[in-house]
C-alpha cells in the first residue's frame, strides 16, 4: 500500500481470462470510512466476480481460501449486504498447515 492510496488491487484469472477482482485496504486509512471507525492496521477485503456466467461457481470462495472465518452478515449501506469475515494469525497458520479444513468452518445463514 502507498501512503496516498490505502488500496492494493488484484485480478483473479482462470486460464488467463479475468473473472473477478479483489482489493484490500486498511479501513482506518480509507478516506470514506465505509467500514466505520476502526483501529489502525486491520484489513478490509472486497471481492467482485465479474461476468454473470462466472458467478455461483465457487470462485469468490476460492479467492477467500486463506483461512478466513465468517463472523456474520452486515449491511454497510442500503445496497451492500455483506458477509464479514475475520482472519487471525492463528487461524491462518492452522488452515495453511491443514488443521482447519474449510468444510468445518460454519457459514452464516443467507436470508431468503
Amino acid at each position: 500500500m502507498h501512503d496516498d492510496d490505502p488500496w492494493e488491487h488484484w485480478v483473479a484469472e482462470i486460464d488467463g481470462r479475468s473473472i473477478g477482482a479483489m482489493r484490500m485496504c486498511d479501513p482506518h486509512l480509507e478516506s470514506t470510512h465505509y467500514w466505520g471507525d476502526s483501529e489502525p492496521n486491520p484489513r478490509a477485503l472486497d471481492i467482485w466476480i465479474g461476468d454473470a456466467a462466472d458467478r455461483s461457481k465457487g470462485y469468490g470462495e476460492a479467492m477467500m481460501r486463506l483461512g478466513f472465518v465468517p463472523v456474520g452478515r452486515q449491511a454497510f449501506s442500503d445496497e451492500d449486504d455483506c458477509v464479514v469475515h475475520t482472519l487471525t494469525r492463528s487461524d491462518w497458520r492452522a488452515h495453511n498447515q491443514g488443521a482447519l479444513p474449510l468444510e468445518s468452518v460454519p457459514r452464516p445463514a443467507r436470508d431468503a
